[in-house]
Order: structure tokens, then sequence, then C-alpha cells
């Protein structure tokens, strides 16, 4: 039986798909479900880097915030700043994610749904919040917002898939 179900979300259109495909089951079985966002050092994608642009959390154009910054002596206050504001945009961009995933799951009549925003390295923080919340499911997007690191070092769904304590579904 299936009573929780963790979808992880990062604005991609598989993780669309893993949202909707996880809100279907948990209606289906009245299952709650965790929503999870990993806040991760990647280069932020232009897409979403549109949604704070509109919602005024940028205060640089979208372009200096989507390539990564080039290797300055950290401590100066320009540096600083930049970083608080990276780090500020990668907060909200996932706060927004997590309410718009909410939202979506809502309307598909799920019944308990939490959100959690974690930071770090995507597919070592859904592990972790998987041995928390124990879901009897996990469900993931094949391919996220990192396509290249993906082909280099494995992506996040195959880690998760093959680490994973519960039932792992990857949604393309």
């Amino acid at each position: 039986m299936i009573k929780r179900i963790l979808v992880a979300i990062d604005g991609s259109e598989h993780a669309v798909k893993a949202l909707e495909l996880g809100s279907d089951m948990a209606n289906l079985y009245g299952a709650d479900m965790t929503l999870v966002h990993v806040i991760s050092n990647e280069p932020i994608p232009d897409a979403l880097l549109r949604v704070a642009e509109i919602e005024h959390v940028v205060t640089a154009p979208a372009g200096d915030l989507s390539v990564p910054m080039a290797p300055v002596i950290h401590g100066s206050d320009a540096v600083a700043q930049r970083e608080q504001e990276l780090r500020e945009v990668r907060e909200h961009i996932g706060r927004k994610l997590l309410k718009d995933g909410e939202v979506l799951a809502r309307s598909k009549k799920v019944g308990h749904v939490k959100s959690i925003l974690e930071e770090g390295d995507p597919a070592e923080r859904i592990l972790a919040r998987a041995d928390e919340e124990t879901p009897d499911m996990i469900v993931v997007g094949s391919r996220g917002h990192s396509k290249v690191k993906a082909l280099v070092v494995g992506s996040v769904s195959n880690k998760v898939n093959h680490r994973a304590k519960c039932t792992c579904v990857i949604v393309k």
C-alpha cells in the first residue's frame, strides 16, 4: 500500500510530469505527499531566472546570474553581495516552485501536501529527506536542468533510483 509519496521538483519539464504523476498516485491511493526542492550551486537556468526578474527578486540582469562566477578573491563587498543575491534568488525560485507544486497537487485532490526546501547536492539531499520521511515511493523526473553535468557524473534520478530504500519512479 502506498501511504507516502516524495516528489522531487526542480522546475524542469520532466519534474512537472513527475509532480503530475505523483499527485495522481497520491489521489488514487489517498497518500500524503512531500515535495522537495534542492537548492544547489549550479547556474540558475534562464527560464527560472526570468521568474525571479518578473517578481523583482533580481537586481542584476538575468544573464549576469546564469553564468557561474569567474574565480575571484573572496571577501570583497561586491562578491559577497553577488553571492547573497544568488542565494536569495535560488531560495525564492525554490519556494515558488514548491508553492506552485502544492497548488497543482491540491488541484488533483491530494489530501495532505508538505513542502521542503533543502540545500546541497540534489541526489544526496533527496535521499536524506527520504530517509527522514520514509516514503513508500519517490517520484523524480528523468532529467533536470543540469543535462551536461549529468552526462559526466550521472543524473540525480539515476543516483536516487540506485540508492533509495523504496520504490522509485523516474518520469520522462
